[in-house]
């Protein structure tokens, strides 16, 4: 196999197909899979969002992190947001002011996905395929249209009720041009064009990544934002960069574990699967209590360390924090003290937003790529510039309005979150994964590798298996699939067990020993997968 993509999106993975076999490497594929994500999945992703990402190079054999997180602006915030303060709201890790602080023009933050996809094009691209023809698949899918299929179709729906973040419905009503675009829930089956946007996408794709920051499309967007009264200036657009931050690595049995650098989740990945190494799993079965139980004892005590470290690297993490948690000694400690029966009870933690996607690529070359990005929630900002056609981000909202906290709103801070990964095996990609699905990602992720390292599983089989998730109190949500039996036990052993289909979608390649690429799409979400033979 020449190569293969694998996404939530059939649409978007058609795209990266698309490239494959018209010479592309992995890093070409990923991003005009992602490109065409944000048209396909538009209130959930968009260029108006941010990503972070992890790149296996086959060039150079060297792994690197791309940080193209959102930045926080340069005008100061509205003194508002302080005396309206009302605590924070852990349904989405956001904290509680003024509406305009969820939705609305000062609740966008510097956007970073084109810039992101042009700095993974222009470092670990082929070479062979020009800027302009990974954005075409896109701005086709938003001039002629694609059909509403019915893992997009249920974003209109993810409107689930939190005290921090207003309706779709309340985005709406206050934001015409967003509700003239996206106000309508469309049918499954129904064609969906987007002209506006398609016009947007091939002005970027004539003047490259810089024309939305600093060419005339960069101008309108920040005229327009400086009008509405968001934190941003013209100079914050012209002024953004992609980060190159060092990868997060660690142990796991005889593997190495790579990935992005917070905000994103690696450490936290890497913490629980370093855990999990002091465990007999082949003496579990895989859906009973016993199993269940110590996965998410694991899960909390990974949500309870890492909570810290989920804020804007520059302000909130240190090195030696990121050394500290994953260390196989660091795990050791734990280890004893659930073989010994502690509970570990967490009270609260930082969740990421749902809003999310995820693209995985691998090629005959060596490059592997695994890719996630967001706009936020659901309808995200609400806000479209007129004649623009793409939702703008939200991410503001996850910081502390309130001053002195090491997540307060500073210039040119970033947030973001999502873990992208690459397993590897005696210094080769073993295998390249990441997700969508708010703190569910972190969860699913490290599901689906123990599935594959301690079980045996198959990489779809990984995917697809039945799932729980766990990060606060005593609190474990299933899946339906898991038997009454294990619910019951649970029960009785004092847990607050909780049906859910509300479960993270992985999206996973997986390379063997005879360097073949198996795709795992996890049937959750839409199963794109793209391969070139």
């Amino acid at each position: 196999m020449k190569g293969v993509v694998v996404a939530p999106e059939p649409p978007a993975a058609d795209a990266g197909r698309e490239i494959l076999a018209a010479g592309g490497n992995a890093a070409d594929a990923a991003v005009a899979a992602a490109l065409a994500q944000c048209v396909v999945n538009p209130l959930m992703v968009g260029i108006g969002g941010m990503g972070t990402m992890y790149v296996h190079c086959g060039r150079t054999g060297a792994g690197a992190a791309l940080d193209c997180c959102a930045e926080a602006g340069s005008v100061p915030p509205p003194e508002r947001w302080i005396a309206d303060y009302a605590g924070r709201e852990e349904t989405y890790g956001r904290y509680m002011t003024s509406e305009d602080f969820q939705i609305g023009y000062p609740s966008v933050m510097v956007p970073g996905v084109v810039r992101g996809c042009g700095e993974l094009w222009r470092r670990f691209g082929s070479q062979r395929i020009a800027w302009a023809r990974l954005v075409e698949p896109a701005a086709r899918l938003a001039r002629d249209g694609f059909e509403i299929y019915p893992y997009v179709r249920r974003s209109w729906d993810d409107d689930y009720p939190a005290k921090a973040v207003p309706t779709l419905a309340r985005r709406w009503a206050q934001f015409p041009e967003g509700a003239r675009i996206y106000g309508r829930a469309p049918a499954v089956g129904e064609r969906f064009v987007q002209p506006d946007y398609a016009r947007t996408l091939e002005r970027i794709a004539g003047g490259g990544p810089d024309e939305f920051y600093a060419g005339g499309l960069g101008r309108a967007i920040a005229d327009d934002l400086e009008r509405g009264g968001s934190l941003i200036t013209r100079a914050d657009l012209e002024r953004y960069r992609t980060l190159t931050p060092p990868p997060v690595r660690g142990r796991y049995r005889d593997l190495e574990v790579a990935g992005a650098a917070p905000p994103a989740s690696t450490s936290q990945v890497i913490g629980m699967l370093q855990i999990a190494a002091g465990f007999d799993w082949h003496a579990l079965d895989p859906t009973g209590p016993d199993a269940i139980e110590l996965i998410a004892k694991i899960m909390r005590v990974g949500f309870y360390e890492h909570v810290p470290m989920k804020g804007d690297p520059p302000y909130a993490v240190t090195a030696h924090r990121l050394h500290e948690f994953t260390r196989p000694e660091h795990a050791a400690r734990w280890i004893e003290r659930i073989k010994a029966g502690h509970r570990v009870y967490n009270e609260g933690t930082s969740r990421m937003d749902a809003g999310t996607t995820h693209v995985t690529a691998a090629d005959a070359e060596g490059t592997v790529v695994a890719f996630t990005h967001s706009t936020g929630t659901p309808g995200a900002s609400g806000i479209v510039t007129p004649g623009l056609g793409f939702l703008y981000n939200h991410f503001l909202g996850h910081f502390n309005p309130l001053p002195g906290h090491p997540d307060s709103i500073l210039p040119g801070k970033r947030g973001g979150g999502g873990s992208p990964i690459v397993v590897y095996r005696q210094g080769r990609p073993y295998l390249a994964l990441g997700a969508p699905g708010g703190s569910r990602i972190i969860t699913a992720c490290f599901q689906t590798i123990v599935s594959v390292v301690e079980r045996g599983l198959g990489i779809q089989e990984a995917v697809a298996a039945p799932r729980c998730h766990s990060e606060e109190r005593n609190i474990i949500f299933l899946e339906p699939s898991h038997p009454a039996a294990t619910e019951v036990e649970l029960v009785r052993r004092g847990y607050d067990v909780r049906r859910s289909t509300r479960m993270s979608t992985v999206q996973a390649v997986l390379i063997d020993e005879a360097e073949r690429r198996h795709p795992g799409a996890d049937p959750r979400g839409g199963q794109g997968v793209g391969a070139v033979a």
